[in-house]
């Protein structure tokens, strides 16, 4: 159905862009980039508007933190949208060093709160909202004293008021997942808190050290990518274990480091796609537990976001190419293999590639 050869090999190596971090909107509507593009060589921040390509930038945006690091960067922790794509947060340092999260409303453009994070915080590690998009909760780390090791915690901050509500200590990750419900919030450091009795439980989503985490839109699975290159399948709860997902990259040992990351549903809940390496694309049939094909190349850079917009298709940033976006339904991906191939596929063919359509010709 949707394996598709996504070969830019040519077409990135004249790109002159150099996007270092990105990160789409939930629906795939906007897109928010650090870095270079082909038309301007500075690096700074930039809005995308996804359906035309409009760039903009957000007004009185300070200086991003330490940008040089996205390189090896895994996650999306410090760059998130709240589920409605609204509010736009990301982590920024002014002229005094302090470390602060900065929120805006994308749909207004205008500043929504900059919260300055109190010593002794020594930096933001991610951060996620709660899905009402009315407080943010902020994994920091944080000073413990001379010659002590530093300190993790979780600040819930109410972005009404632009206050600090608590503080859970020794809990958070660069990554972290609070459940549609509100109830729960999920790290990549296997934790799982409840947020209003503020008690942490560790040790979960099974053994294994955790990559990324992602809530299908309704809440019923949650996904947990593991750094042997395979994805678990949970409850809403993270309790009950659904099943597993393995990787072509992990099943036949490919040199791809281990990296599953940017854990993306579509919004049926019924396709899961995921970064296995620097530059190819995993998806995954999710109520049959199988993989869609081999990995897809979507760029001849180093991958940075995924989404899936309401229509289905995939929407992709890479560091030499901000935006691409690729349409996996099975009509299109049989137009695409016929104009590569050249001729019709052999049954055997459309099998593994488009086996949700009966097979005919379409060349």
């Amino acid at each position: 159905m949707r394996s598709l050869d996504l070969t830019y090999a040519l077409q990135d190596a004249a790109a002159e862009a150099n996007v270092q971090k990105a990160v789409f909107a939930p629906d795939a509507a906007t897109l928010a980039t650090v870095g270079a593009t082909d038309s301007d060589t500075t690096d700074r921040f930039r809005l995308w508007t996804t359906a035309g390509g409009q760039v903009r930038d957000l007004p009185h945006h300070p200086v991003m933190a330490a940008v040089p690091e996205a390189y090896d960067e895994d996650d999306d922790g410090t760059s998130a949208y709240s589920r409605d794509g609204r509010l736009l947060a990301t982590d920024s340092w002014h002229e005094d060093r302090k470390p602060r999260v900065t929120v805006w409303d994308v749909h207004e453009n205008r500043l929504r709160a900059e919260l300055t994070l109190p010593d002794p915080v020594l930096g933001v590690s991610g951060f996620t909202f709660t899905p009402d998009g009315t407080r943010l909760a902020v994994a920091v780390t944080k000073s413990s004293g001379p010659g002590r090791p530093v300190a993790r915690a979780v600040q819930l901050w109410n972005l009404g008021s632009g206050r600090q509500e608590y503080e859970i200590a020794d809990t958070g990750a660069a990554n972290l997942e609070i459940s549609p419900d509100g109830s729960h919030l999920f790290t990549s450091a296997g934790e799982r808190v409840d947020l209003a009795a503020r008690t942490v439980e560790r040790g979960v989503l099974g053994p294994g050290v955790i990559q990324d985490l992602e809530f299908s839109d309704d809440g019923s699975v949650l996904a947990v990518s593991l750094l042997q290159g395979t994805v678990t399948l949970w409850d809403g709860a993270g309790r009950r274990r659904l099943g597993g997902l393995s990787s072509t990259a992990a099943t036949r040992g490919d040199d791809f480091g281990g990296r599953v990351a940017a854990l993306r549903f579509s919004r049926d809940g019924r396709t899961l796609a995921a970064i296995v390496g620097d530059s190819k694309v995993q998806l995954w049939d999710v109520p049959a537990r199988r993989r869609l094909g081999d990995p897809l190349r979507g760029s001849a850079g180093l991958l940075r976001a995924l989404a899936f917009d309401a229509r289905g298709r995939l929407h992709v940033s890479s560091s030499y190419r901000p935006h691409r976006v690729f349409d996996l339904a099975p009509e299109a991906v049989a137009r695409a293999l016929c104009e590569r191939v050249g001729r019709d596929l052999t049954r055997a063919q459309w099998q593994q590639n488009v086996p949700d359509l009966p097979y005919r010709s379409v060349c």
